[in-house]
């Protein structure tokens, strides 16, 4: 999870002018791939996957070029005071920039279909009807995320039907009658867990996202075939597969635990997405059960294995979606530029230059709108807590502190993200071989090997997991070193290192997404040095970052004080405009 999200609209983003870290980032290189792509010419016979892949990525296109009859219509100003709001709700929470739009719903959902608990159940505010459905996608539409000329009117009762699901699921799910402090944690678990698949339906039922999808299962499909367990009987095939499937996820479009969830239960019940009576039962009845079989899926003790391989080849597939986007303004070529490995050669070059050039400017801006969160956040932190009880216990805080307490932890993500590389010039040779593996196939089908079950030499176990211990502790014990040596109050140490280690988490995450288009690293010393010290400061980011997201006052201040007379407010404004527009139309 990214601490930190891209604050305005694209349009206003692209406005931006970078900042000179441009310059630290190397232009874009490639191999000698011309001959290459030369001697590939001619036609080639498609794998049965990519075949598979063509049907679908037509239909998507299909679908989106359809024409939205009776789009939902929104108050213009109510919109753009919405979105500058929803910009200040993002530096508040701190969500990675494309789960941005469900935690919108997530609030809605959570003030509008459940706002207390009475009894033993927790219950709904409001009458369930089609009104209800209309007000709630209103709202949701000025938040700023959705284009409402892109949603239909006919999308309310759908709506409607999605919301009485979770409604009936909320009232008699069988952890409504517990009861103990125990069973009180574990229905607020519950409750949002399973607000956050409401959020994933509605977001896909409002806005489906095809051609993500036919990707996905291409990449699903290809890398299942591929990976083999060994020993193959410690692990069934369907839980391969759903391995394979949940490690695509989190690789491919690094989608959260609620989408995935959402996504596992489409796949393992067919019938959770229809809206009978029947179907609401059953859900209601078994859904603890099914709670704890979707948690087993996304905590399996081998999760990380596939993740390993799903990750290093990702990048092919990214490469392959961008090139059919931009093959897709010839549909009726698409199949027979595919089947030429030079053309589609030439497409995927091509693409991998633009989103190359795209990363560089991604990263850039994650580094700008990151440095800057961390100056607000370390500057709120300063004034809220640190100041007061520094004042209080010591009399006063130096000025040489203050500028250190803030200046630290913002020049270290600065420079953390400045020294990061993309990808070598021979790069492109390996991810090119690899898509035309996956697209055409080969006399030798690749194979991804998982041992399961492998047996680690105690010694060297011990030996790591002491060098780990050390790296993190010294990382620590340095950062706790400079905040003393500037003459920074003890009463603030704890939450700079705190902070330290936050700043470390959110730029791994951001080096993280500069391999995207790496088939293979070509790791160094520095970067060996570099995650001796990191790596576990990351943990602990990682660990405090989650305990910030469950403990986040400010978004719960947010939340509860301002969220409901803000929107309020905002269907007065809409409502007023369209009151006064009714009153001109009568002036002849």
């Amino acid at each position: 999870m990214n601490l930190f999200t891209f604050l305005g609209s694209k349009q206003y983003n692209e406005k931006i002018r970078l900042s000179s870290l441009d310059r630290y980032i190397p232009d874009i290189t490639f191999g000698d791939t011309e001959s290459d792509l030369e001697k590939d010419a001619g036609p080639a016979e498609l794998n049965t996957f990519i075949i598979k892949y063509i049907g679908d990525y037509m239909k998507a296109l299909e679908y989106d070029a359809k024409e939205v009859e009776s789009p939902i219509e929104v108050d213009r100003l109510a919109t753009r005071i919405g979105r500058f709001y929803e910009r200040i709700r993002q530096v508040v929470d701190w969500k990675e920039e494309h789960l941005v739009r469900r935690s919108a719903i997530e609030r809605i959902l959570k003030r509008r279909l459940i706002t207390r608990a009475t009894g033993k159940n927790l219950i709904l505010n409001g009458d369930l009807n089609y009104d209800f459905a209309e007000s709630f996608m209103d709202e949701l539409l000025r938040t700023g995320y959705f284009s409402h000329k892109l949603i239909s009117k006919k999308k309310v009762p759908e709506i409607l039907s999605i919301l009485k699901k979770y409604d009936y699921i909320l009232k008699n799910n069988p952890l409504s009658n517990k009861t103990g402090n125990l069973s009180i944690k574990r229905k607020i678990e519950f409750y949002n867990w399973i607000t956050e698949v409401a959020a994933s339906e509605i977001e896909e039922a409002l806005e489906p996202a095809y051609k993500e999808h036919a990707l996905m299962n291409l990449m699903t499909n290809v890398i299942y075939t591929r990976i083999k367990v060994k020993p193959a009987k410690a692990i069934t095939n369907e839980e391969k597969y759903i391995q394979t499937y949940v490690a695509v996820h989190r690789s491919i479009f690094n989608l959260d635990s609620p989408i995935i969830s959402f996504r596992l239960l489409k796949y393992k019940y067919n019938n959770f997405c229809k809206y009978t009576e029947k179907d609401f039962k059953y859900f209601s009845d078994n859904i603890e059960k099914i709670w704890n079989e979707i948690t087993e899926y996304l905590e399996h003790p081998w999760k990380g294995k596939f993740f390993e391989i799903c990750e290093k080849y990702d990048a092919a597939y990214l490469i392959i979606g961008d090139a059919f986007e931009r093959i897709s303004k010839d549909r009726a070529s698409l199949k027979s530029i595919v089947s030429d490995r030079a053309k589609f050669g030439w497409y995927i070059k091509e693409q991998y230059k633009q989103r190359m050039s795209t990363l560089k400017r991604r990263l850039t801006r994650s580094a700008i709108y990151s440095t800057i969160s961390i100056f607000v956040a370390g500057g709120a932190s300063l004034i809220v807590f640190e100041f007061p009880i520094a004042k209080w216990i010591y009399g006063e805080f130096k000025p040489w502190a203050i500028v250190v307490d803030i200046m630290i932890p913002t020049a270290m993500m600065f420079i953390l993200v400045a020294i990061i590389k993309l990808p070598s010039p021979d790069n492109f040779k390996r991810l090119l071989d690899e898509i035309y593996n996956i697209i055409y196939g080969s006399e030798k089908e690749d194979e991804y090997e998982i041992i399961l079950n492998k047996r680690k030499n105690p010694i060297f176990s011990l030996i790591f997991t002491l060098i780990y211990v050390i790296g993190g502790i010294g990382s620590l014990y340095l950062v706790y070193i400079v905040f003393l040596f500037a003459g920074v109050p003890w009463t603030s140490l704890y939450i700079d290192a705190a902070n330290v280690a936050i700043v470390v988490f959110a730029a791994m995450l951001i080096r993280q997404k500069s391999r995207e288009l790496t088939i293979e690293e070509d790791g160094g010393l520095v970067e060996m040095f570099l995650n001796f010290f990191s790596v576990p400061m990351a943990k602990i980011g990682m660990w405090l970052s989650n305990k910030w997201k469950e403990y986040n006052f400010v978004s719960v201040f947010l939340s509860a004080l301002i969220d409901v007379p803000f929107s309020t407010f905002l269907s007065f404004i809409a409502d007023w405009r369209k009151f006064i527009k009714e009153k001109s139309a009568e002036i002849h």
